[in-house]
């Protein structure tokens, strides 16, 4: 397993899961709600999260989820959407717990793998985050959402080649991706490749939806601002 003994006993520690979901009324203030005790019931309160989640109620979608959790313990879906509302919220370390025990039921789900090693970046645990997300791209190995954040974090190792290396390869699954074309310009940036990044922007902005307006606007903001970096005599 690529983790060590320490994050083996917090990721499996289900006194821990305990006090996490005794403390949702708490978080809260979700009473009065009914727990079932079967399948069917723990794939009606995950719909019902998915409901919620959509439309950013995330104590309500996280309320859900647990009690779908608590319906069938073994409903992987709920863990890793729990997780997920949980690093959303900026409670990382409980969100490690939710995507820990998913993988417990099903280590052969990269979702599971995946949502770790995002947690673990988000933490700033760069070398754990890389292992779990290298996990994840050994079952899916298209995966080129895991291919960037493990770009980040090589990235924020300095290992700045490795990197580029992965925003490459995750472009060449989906060229569309409007983060791995942004991390490897800022890769390139941190190299001084100031040409070549600017380049990589604009390859961005050929190749992005251009109603993702958001994003159109964050590159060409990135490009002029490079460009006005540069000597004239150098373009």
């Amino acid at each position: 397993m690529p983790f060590n003994e320490e994050d083996e006993a917090f990721i499996c520690d289900q006194a821990q899961f305990n006090s996490v979901t005794s403390k949702r009324e708490d978080w809260f203030g979700v009473r009065g709600i009914e727990l079932f005790s079967n399948r069917g019931d723990a794939i009606r309160w995950f719909e019902s999260g998915k409901f919620y989640h959509a439309l950013g109620r995330f104590p309500e979608a996280l309320s859900c989820y647990y009690n779908s959790i608590q319906a069938d313990p073994t409903y992987v879906d709920s863990w890793i959407n729990a997780g997920v509302i949980l690093s959303t919220l900026g409670k990382y370390h409980e969100a490690c717990s939710c995507f820990g025990k998913a993988i417990q039921i099903n280590p052969k789900d990269p979702d599971c793998w995946y949502n770790m090693g995002c947690c673990l970046v988000k933490l700033c645990r760069y070398h754990e985050a890389i292992q779990f997300l290298d996990k994840a791209l050994e079952l899916n190995s298209e995966d080129f959402m895991a291919l960037t954040d493990k770009g980040y974090a090589l990235d924020e190792l300095g290992k700045y080649q490795e990197a580029l290396y992965c925003y490459d390869k995750a472009l060449s699954i989906n060229p569309r991706y409007p983060i791995a074309w942004i991390n490897k310009g800022a890769t390139l940036q941190k190299l001084g490749k100031i040409q070549e990044a600017i380049e990589c922007y604009k390859g961005c902005r050929r190749n992005i939806d251009p109603m993702e307006k958001n994003w159109v606007i964050l590159v060409e903001s990135i490009i002029r601002k490079l460009e006005g970096q540069i000597e004239p005599g150098r373009r």
